[in-house]
């Protein structure tokens, strides 16, 4: 994981082509986040790690706790997550792009859609 650095592999890729698709600002790696999350969209105050499903099963595990710990400290300071996984961006950018856009919609308060 240390010799992994902010390069956009192919999930990062097709994710970075949905939300653009979308005309969302966003930012790569925000070192002013918890966790430093591969894309933050600041004006929606949302926030997308991307996950690997093919990384050993020990790394994973720790990589979800560290996710789990950084969404947590997002969510206090009023962020919203997603998290997409590898095999979910094989679906195409249409299908990521719907999967971000039903996740930035508002949400009413009894937990329905608008």
């Amino acid at each position: 994981m240390g010799r992994i650095r902010g390069d956009l592999l192919g999930p990062e890729l097709r994710v970075a082509e949905a939300v653009i698709r979308l005309r969302l600002d966003f930012r790569r790696n925000d070192r002013s986040l918890p966790g430093r999350p591969d894309f933050a969209l600041h004006a929606e105050h949302f926030s997308e790690p991307v996950s690997r499903a093919a990384w050993w099963r020990r790394k994973v595990s720790a990589n979800r706790a560290q996710d789990r710990r950084a969404e947590a400290l997002l969510r206090a300071a009023g962020w919203r997550c997603l998290v997409i996984w590898e095999h979910d961006t094989s679906r195409g950018v249409p299908h990521l792009a719907g999967i971000i856009a039903r996740h930035l919609r508002p949400r009413t308060s009894c937990g329905g859609r608008t």
